[in-house]
């Protein structure tokens, strides 16, 4: 029976690889080019329910950078059509209900009817979980020479007219996207469809492929290099068309502060034009370039930018982005003049000293002070560090002051008693005991910042963190280390939580720096290349996952970590002296 891989044509081609992704909540993507079905599938039976997993439509060139661009796509074979249901801006990053799914079959009926009429093969179609996609096969067109910019128009041209031809229009109930790129990745087969859930919208598992074969559609790519575009159609590289709209909804699934700043929340800042340059500044740190944060700063709801462009002030969105770029380059180089205003709860107090230090003529009183905070009013427009990341240094007083403020997860350790957890079947649930009250988890939502967030609401704690910083991921991966390990079983069934344990373990790893001489391997924590492996002393490891594994004897780490280890570990001279080592297989090399 015919493979996925062999469907999509990447099997047949010479010098190509298949690119696999996976996508965690909250958590370090990850990504691996195979060329081999054993390393396809046991990508899907590593990350299959705890992350999205994704293959590349179009099969990559080998020695692309793991996480491809445009240019690393080796030839295009496959067009791509993708039907969602419509939601609101609420409901983004959900799941679609069964009614929603349910208003989408006439559409589908529709595509399939204006591919027929107009002489185009079906293709394949399959259900995704959260709506329906088209995998259209195509003689493969060889990418070396092509104007990538030019042909990705033809692309978009060809999916606005299916979209205007089907009555595809906004209030219809459903979307079809206009992603048009070439690296366009979509969900694996048989895998679950991982985003955030309620009971209406639960998380589905994708068809497993069918096995259909593979049959390319001449005609379909002449029609569609044929198709006529005017010279100012926007480049692939448009924000809110290309870089990419997959991508970008992956980021606000794990982001909710972005999410909510591209819907037009203030986010507690003061001014429209605070929360843009906060916007900006987020876009910049996730690698956008200057024309994708113009595109979207002016198609935020209310946007400020798009008045100003409007009045013919186009500068105000140079300089906003010009600000965001010097803020994130260097956090104490060139600073950004700001207006503060209001009272402010101080959770990071030694980082506030010192800028009450440096900015001497902004006025700051105290109003009351607890246990783990202190309330100020600030008056000034130089007090530019806390304006930046308002939230994670002096977030606006919104209650009442009993609220306790968390500033590290060792600190929400603290609050954390007991933990309980039961399986039935599939569905393992954690409770876990905080400040007198249980809340529950998923496994998936462990490691989950926004849904301990939404939970710890109940128990009057708030966080403020940020986990962008390593120390900050490190003491976070430790916490929830710590609960799988010392949670008191109730249902009498194996856990399977140990693949989470082992991701947070190895994510760990995967910051060691790699060296090929002795002398480095055995002066600091390294990690040394030898014969295909990498050896990793014993001391380093204990070292850098005491906290995680601190519960686990020895036995239990090799077989937690048994899909990496080449052999056990062992002992090794170096420089004329004994080490315990541990033998893995190189990181590239784990599927």
């Amino acid at each position: 029976m015919t493979t996925f891989r062999e469907f999509l044509g990447h099997t047949q081609l010479p010098g190509v690889r298949t690119c696999l992704q996976a996508f965690y909540p909250n958590m370090q993507p990850a990504a691996v080019h195979v060329d081999t079905e054993e390393g396809y599938e046991r990508w899907k039976e590593r990350y299959n329910h705890t992350a999205q997993v994704y293959v590349s439509i179009n099969p990559v060139r080998e020695g692309a950078r793991k996480f491809h661009k445009d240019e690393d796509v080796a030839y295009w074979c496959n067009e791509y059509l993708d039907l969602d249901a419509e939601k609101s801006r609420d409901w983004k990053g959900y799941n679609a209900t069964d009614a929603e799914l349910e208003r989408l079959k006439p559409f589908v009926e529709k595509i399939n009817n204006w591919l027929t009429e107009h002489g185009f093969k079906l293709g394949y179609c399959d259900m995704t979980g959260n709506g329906y996609r088209w995998i259209l096969p195509i003689p493969p067109l060889k990418l070396d020479d092509v104007d990538l910019k030019r042909l990705a128009a033809k692309k978009k041209a060809f999916k606005d007219k299916i979209a205007r031809e089907c009555g595809i229009v906004e209030g219809c109930g459903a979307h079809l996207d206009s992603v048009f790129d070439f690296k366009r990745i979509t969900g694996m087969p048989g895998t679950e469809n991982v985003k955030k859930q309620t009971d209406d919208r639960p998380c589905r598992d994708r068809e497993e492929f069918r096995g259909v074969e593979r049959d390319e559609d001449q005609k379909l790519r002449d029609y569609i290099m044929l198709m006529e575009v005017t010279e100012d159609v926007p480049a692939p590289s448009a924000a809110t068309q290309h870089r990419d709209v997959q991508e970008l909804e992956k980021l606000t699934e794990s982001d909710e502060k972005l999410r909510q700043l591209l819907d037009g929340d203030l986010c507690g800042h003061v001014s429209r034009s605070e929360a843009e340059l906060a916007l900006a500044c987020k876009l910049t740190y996730y690698g956008f370039n200057d024309t994708e944060i113009a595109d979207l700063l002016v198609n935020v709801p209310g946007s400020k930018a798009a008045e100003k462009q409007a009045a013919g002030h186009a500068e105000y969105i140079t300089d906003t982005i010009n600000k965001a770029v010097a803020f994130v380059s260097s956090r104490r180089g060139k600073k950004v003049r700001k207006e503060i205003k209001g009272e402010y709860e101080i959770i990071n107090f030694e980082q506030f000293r010192k800028l009450a230090a440096r900015y001497p003529d902004t006025k700051l009183e105290k109003i009351r002070e607890t246990e783990t905070s202190l309330v100020y009013r600030i008056d000034g427009d130089d007090f530019v560090d806390i304006a930046i990341d308002l939230e994670i240094i002096a977030p606006h007083v919104e209650d009442d002051g009993t609220a306790i403020v968390v500033t590290s997860p060792d600190v929400l350790r603290s609050y954390i008693g007991k933990t309980e957890v039961r399986k039935d079947g599939a569905d393992t649930i954690y409770y876990i005991e905080i400040r007198e009250k249980i809340v529950e988890f998923g496994i998936k939502e462990l490691m989950d910042v926004t849904a301990w967030r939404d939970a710890l609401i109940q128990c009057n704690i708030v966080l403020s963190f940020d986990l962008r910083k390593h120390s900050a991921r490190d003491t976070w991966s430790d916490m929830v280390a710590h609960i799988l390990n010392t949670a008191e079983v109730t249902w009498e069934e194996e856990l399977a939580e140990d693949d989470l344990l082992a991701d947070i373990v190895m994510s760990r790893l995967h910051r060691l720096p790699v060296v090929l001489e002795d002398d480095d391997f055995v002066n600091a924590r390294r990690v040394l290349e030898r014969d295909g492996m990498y050896i990793i002393a014993t001391t380093t490891l204990e070292d850098v996952l005491g906290q995680i594994l601190q519960h686990k004897r020895l036995a239990e780490i090799r077989r937690l970590l048994k899909d990496y280890i080449v052999q056990n570990s062992a002992q090794r001279r170096f420089k004329g002296k004994k080490f315990s080592v541990w033998f893995f297989k190189k990181w590239d090399e784990e599927v």
